[in-house]
């Protein structure tokens, strides 16, 4: 099994949905299957126990907590994610939690990734959906932002938190999104020259953010850090997390959906980035 898996699977710390991303679809898609493996495994050691009923089932092909989604002529359609949907907000049989594999999740058409993105923004809570693909990229923006996701490096795999950007720009969002709470309106302005200068990345950009504000909103709403996507940050957002309120972080989330989409329809780019910066701050100060 993969090491950081294991350090998941041991910490029985889980989040509601995965991507394994590489360049062999065979290799993502049995990655992908030996993890959901140990997801419903009811006994799980350093390998499934293949002993309780949740194994019987697996190794006989017929487990009702299993649902793979494949391409069919060559694509995966918006009633197949339907109908995955409908089941995910069914109760599991045998396990803890039901699975959902989507194979070449880089098939799904645009509307069927539209239907993905509703399930992931209200997700079960005893589901867990994997994407297996080998085009990271041809998955929507905020369906990356709402993914851990697990990229092949070489022969093995690693988590990837900071979704192609570097650990350095990756900081720099974490101290926009918390001076959004703690400086003036001035004073926020003053990263505008880094979204410039990452104007190419500016999705990525976009993404780090909004997961930044999914983990404050779990740790508040729970208490817990259990599935933090950011798991590397989780004394940062211990240690800040009282400074939002969960409306301010859900209204946040709202604001960065809408930047994005005004820069996609070609709004002017420096004042759609300065508004959100404005706005961010103005709901920290007034809500």
């Amino acid at each position: 099994m993969l090491p950081n898996l294991e350090v998941i699977i041991k910490n029985k710390k889980f989040t509601h949905a995965y991507v394994f991303a590489g360049v062999e679809s065979n290799k993502n898609l049995a990655t992908a299957m030996r993890f959901a493996k140990f997801l419903l495994c009811q006994n799980p050691g350093n390998e499934p126990c293949g002993k309780c009923e949740a194994c019987d089932t697996l190794i006989e092909g017929q487990s009702p907590d299993l649902y793979v989604v494949q391409p069919i002529d060559s694509n995966i359609g918006v009633e197949q994610i339907r109908s995955m949907g409908k089941a995910a907000y069914i109760k599991p049989l045998n396990a803890k939690r039901k699975v959902f594999v989507i194979d070449q999740a880089e098939k799904m058409t645009v509307q069927a990734q539209n239907s993905l993105l509703k399930i992931l923004e209200d997700p079960p809570g005893d589901s867990v959906i994997i994407l297996s693909t080998v085009n990271y990229n041809s998955l929507l923006a905020t369906i990356r932002s709402r993914v851990a996701k697990e990229e092949a490096k070489g022969a093995g795999f690693s988590i990837d938190y900071s979704l192609d950007i570097s650990g350095e720009v990756r900081q720099k969002i974490v101290e926009i999104v918390i001076s959004t709470v703690e400086k003036s309106c001035s004073d926020v302005f003053q990263f505008y020259t880094f979204f410039e200068a990452n104007k190419q990345r500016i999705d990525y950009i976009l993404d780090n953010m909004l997961i930044l504000y999914r983990d404050f909103l779990i740790v508040k709403s729970t208490k817990t850090t259990d599935g933090l996507i950011n798991i590397d940050k989780k004394d940062m957002i211990l240690d800040n997390e009282h400074k939002f309120s969960a409306a301010r972080l859900v209204r946040n989330t709202e604001i960065v959906e809408k930047t994005r989409k005004y820069i996609k329809q070609n709004a002017n780019y420096q004042l759609s980035i300065e508004v959100m910066l404005m706005s961010l701050q103005e709901v920290t100060v007034y809500v």
